[in-house]
């Protein structure tokens, strides 16, 4: 299968969650002989074409300089120009904004089948009214929306109850990287955050929620 993946940023630069969890994909797609192409934003000291083993390409795009809309503007223009000469089967996008609405432009335009996987940045974080219709113009125009968490299906269908096919898919975990390590003899309880220290994430509630837990398992 030929896949687009479009993100607004990718790794090496940008190393949080959603670039992480696009990159792994990415490569994954690829080991399995899929043909995929990640269209994401150029950054400086990148090139701007490159090839990684035989079956995966990345294409970084510049993103003009505008008072507004600059990075949706920039990833439009992107996902368009390796749309023109690349083809292709399914789009992925990760996030509503601007990544969703790109993809669902050209999804359209090539009557392709299009997948929008939903990140927290597109629930818990609050935008303006033009932010607000493209995301949910995405959810209206997906073939398949996917949700990391119940919380984040439940939003979603606030947004747009008519979505036509949400699914959840939680972040994987690659056990390669992440093994618990433990005393044998210890029966403590572990819980382990690994994220970044932004509000969006919620790790104050977790640390208020401990309030509750220590007076009932003190």
């Amino acid at each position: 299968m030929r896949i687009i993946i479009v993100v607004t940023q990718f790794p090496p630069r940008h190393m949080g969650g959603t670039e992480l969890q696009a990159e792994k994909i990415a490569h994954q797609l690829a080991e399995r002989n899929h043909l995929v192409h990640v269209v994401t934003r150029h950054d400086e000291g990148l090139p701007y074409e490159e090839r990684v083993g035989k079956s995966l390409f990345i294409h970084r795009g510049r993103t003009p300089s505008l008072p507004i809309a600059s990075n949706l503007v920039g990833a439009i223009f992107n996902v368009l120009k390796v749309t023109l000469k690349t083809r292709f089967d399914i789009l992925l996008a990760y996030t509503l904004y601007p990544s969703g609405l790109a993809a669902v432009i050209a999804a359209k335009i090539f009557r392709k089948p299009i997948e929008v996987w939903g990140r927290g940045d597109d629930v818990y974080l609050e935008y303006g009214s033009l932010i607000k219709v493209i995301r949910l113009i995405a959810l209206m125009s997906a073939d398949i929306v996917l949700a990391q968490t119940d919380d984040m299906k439940k939003r979603f269908l606030k947004m747009w109850r008519h979505i036509r096919n949400l699914q959840i898919i939680p972040n994987a975990i690659d056990f390669k990287i992440f093994r618990e390590k433990r005393e044998a003899t210890s029966d403590t309880p572990i819980i382990t955050y690994v994220g970044g220290l932004r509000p969006v994430k919620g790790v104050q509630y977790l640390v208020e929620a401990f309030k509750a837990v220590i007076e009932e398992m003190p």
